[in-house]
């Protein structure tokens, strides 16, 4: 059951707009709940006077969230209450990007959304492991809220990349003060930035001559944004990881005859990650038993100056990441995995090839301080939940890569030799032929 009382208004008033003059009041409502017994989405609404269902009306293929209002209850539980023009159950929204601070304290979080109870096209949303804080006076930065991506709906993104949610933007502080035992809810409008365009993959770092089966895999994203940004300063993201093992059985028989491999795959648990990386941050590997290499990068660097570090490094890109960082301003590279390649074998013969490593699915960028034309923004942002190939983007260029480049390259200088050589035969037979025809034309055509 909701509760609000106004006691003391008018001295409240007062105190009031000193302090958040800057806010516009929302709909004002206060969610209480016994047990796993909750009130319903329409009685929670019709609680503020200015609500009308009618402003929220079926719009058919509309697939959009919009949250309108959310709520405290006494247990200490968040509520979300979300317009969704399409009215369909089946498509609800999954989860939430709220950041508690503002400012320089701005840090978002992505929390799971529970639906609680639904009305046309009106829900109300649980925010699962959200647990109100205990001061007099809160703050709800919400940047964005998710769905599942939808087939036929939503775009793809191509270049092997998948999308599981899709971010709406929200753009809305909330604003919560308890005076006298009284909540009051005030909300204001807050600016984000928007991803255009992303691409998710892995770089795996090797040795040359690679015979440990040994690698590291570095994990990295690259996007655009709606901003034009000079310097990026500092990024905030989320991301699952598991770790897994991959078998194939050969099915060798006698004489090494093979019935064709079949594969199987081992996972552990999925770990969600929150982390924020800066511009001077710095990442250095070593690969390799004996004859070890040792590779340094940066963790954020503008697409340009990624591939330039690459190349240096020796990797080659896939045709998917050369297509994927094609139109992308920034990169950052945010976790390295181990990797690690083998076989049981007899003799030559393998029987079993085995593959562990980690797979990064759901990466979602929360938060981007960035200089745009000298001004300093430190936003949330909107930006879908993506995942990789399980492919790499990107490897170092092997023994055998080297000497088939190296014959490739000899061969190009071989046939660019014979093109000049054969340019300069032909020159003496263009002049013979040359003289032939002007004999010829004399003959037809010339001087008695």
């Amino acid at each position: 059951m909701l509760r609000f009382r106004i006691k003391n208004l008018v001295a409240l008033a007062i105190i009031l707009i000193c302090l958040f003059s800057f806010l516009s009041i929302p709909n004002i409502t206060y969610a209480t709940s016994a047990d796993t017994s909750y009130s319903s989405v329409l009685e929670d609404l019709q609680k503020d006077e200015s609500f009308h269902i009618d402003d929220y009306p079926v719009i058919e293929n509309d697939y959009s969230l919009d949250v309108i209002q959310i709520a405290e209850s006494s247990n200490d539980e968040l509520f979300v209450y979300v317009y969704q023009p399409k009215a369909d159950n089946d498509i609800l929204a999954t989860s939430i990007n709220i950041s508690t601070g503002i400012d320089e304290n701005l840090s978002y979080v992505n929390y799971e959304l529970q639906k609680i109870d639904s009305y046309q096209t009106l829900y109300k949303y649980k925010v699962i492991g959200f647990e109100v804080l205990d001061t007099e006076t809160r703050y709800y930065d919400i940047s964005s809220i998710f769905r599942l991506w939808i087939d036929g709906v939503d775009l793809e993104v191509g270049n092997d990349n998948t999308v599981s949610e899709v971010a709406f933007e929200v753009s809305k502080l909330y604003t919560v003060v308890t005076f006298e035992n009284n909540v009051y809810y005030y909300c204001s409008d807050t600016e984000v930035v928007e991803i255009v365009g992303k691409y998710v993959g892995f770089i795996r770092y090797t040795t040359v001559i690679n015979w440990t089966g040994k690698a590291c895999d570095s994990h990295f994203v690259a996007f655009s944004t709606d901003y034009d940004i000079d310097s990026l300063y500092e990024i905030e993201i989320s991301y699952i990881t598991r770790t897994y093992k991959k078998t194939t059985d050969n099915q060798i028989l006698g004489g090494g005859t093979s019935l064709g491999g079949t594969t199987t795959y081992e996972y552990g648990e999925n770990e969600t990650h929150n982390e924020t990386y800066y511009s001077d941050d710095q990442v250095e590997v070593e690969v390799g038993l004996i004859f070890k290499t040792q590779y340094t990068w940066d963790r954020i660097l503008s697409v340009n100056d990624f591939k330039s570090s690459l190349e240096d490094s020796g990797i080659v890109l896939s045709s998917s990441a050369e297509s994927g960082l094609s139109d992308k301003q920034w990169v950052l590279s945010f976790y390295e995995s181990d990797y690690k390649k083998w076989a049981d074998s007899i003799g030559t013969v393998a029987l079993y090839d085995y593959e562990t490593g980690v797979n990064v699915m759901d990466v979602t960028i929360l938060r981007l301080k960035f200089e745009t034309d000298g001004v300093v923004y430190n936003l949330g942002v909107v930006d879908n939940k993506q995942t990789g190939s399980e492919d790499p983007s990107g490897h170092t260029q092997t023994f055998w890569e080297k000497v088939v480049e190296w014959f490739n390259n000899l061969v190009w200088w071989l046939k660019f030799i014979l093109y000049i050589i054969l340019g300069l035969l032909c020159v003496p037979i263009l002049i013979l032929l040359c003289k032939f025809f002007k004999w010829l034309y004399n003959c037809l055509f010339g001087k008695d």
